[in-house]
């Protein structure tokens, strides 16, 4: 696939940054994201659906959770953060019973993921940006 010969024809590009907050570097010319992001839990999320769902639901993923990481970027107008969303968002974005005994040590999971994925987000949106146009040459 495209998005992978991408990734193999530019690993020299990945910047090897030991800063977990920094989230780009150098030239807007080449696809660069930094060794953290391709860390995430989200970019492991995003290449999951890619692999075993589809090139669209991932990169639909990605935009969501790009606009839930911006909507939390701005919270002091929003008077949403992220666990705020998450916990609005994540019941409806995974199968779940509500029903059992354990339905709130689920949620608590579901929820916490999920504002990972939001933070992951807001913290490396260009890197994500630009993993959405690789996903979308590659559909």
């Amino acid at each position: 696939s495209k998005l992978d010969e991408a990734h193999d024809d530019r690993s020299h590009l990945f910047s090897l940054s030991s800063s977990d907050d920094e989230a780009e570097s150098g030239d807007m010319q080449g696809v660069r994201m930094t060794a953290s992001f391709v860390e995430t839990p989200l970019k492991k999320t995003l290449d999951l659906i890619r692999d075993q769902v589809s090139v669209s639901r991932a990169s639909l993923f990605a935009k969501f959770m790009r606009l839930l990481g911006n909507i939390t970027a701005r919270q002091e107008v929003t008077k949403m953060n992220g666990h705020n969303l998450a916990l609005c968002i994540a019941p409806s974005m995974m199968q779940w019973d509500p029903n059992p005994a354990s339905a709130l040590l689920v949620l608590n999971k579901m929820t916490a993921f999920v504002m990972e994925m939001i933070d992951n987000s807001r913290i490396y949106s260009e890197s994500l940006d630009r993993y959405c146009d690789l996903l979308l040459q590659d559909d």
